[in-house]
């Protein structure tokens, strides 16, 4: 089974998602925690949700499986379908690649 494709971070309480990409689903988000845990996260938005809302709030949710050479493609269908940037977590339109990035 692949491990490398999209998620997205869910906000159980609001319903606003982050969309992203990963090689390895636990080791994103394992790193993703660390850092929303720390109060560090690079994207400020997910982060003020994170400490308004509390853990337990978010869940990580695997949307679909990719091979490696799909996954920006398919990262950037779902944050124009789910529209991240104007009603979630998401901060830049364009997804980039996070590969060699857990």
């Amino acid at each position: 089974m692949l491990n490398s494709g999209v998620y997205i971070i869910f906000n159980k309480v609001n319903c606003k998602t982050y969309v992203g990409s990963a090689t390895n689903f636990s080791k994103r988000w394992a790193v993703h925690r660390h850092g929303l845990k720390r109060g560090k996260h690079e994207n400020i938005i997910l982060q003020r949700a994170w400490a308004k809302y509390g853990a337990e709030a978010f869940e990580f949710i695997v949307i679909e499986r990719v091979e490696l050479d799909k996954l920006l493609e398919r990262e950037q269908y779902w944050m124009d379908t789910l529209q991240v940037c104007e009603y979630g977590y998401n901060i830049l339109p364009r997804a980039r690649s996070g590969i060699g990035r857990q």
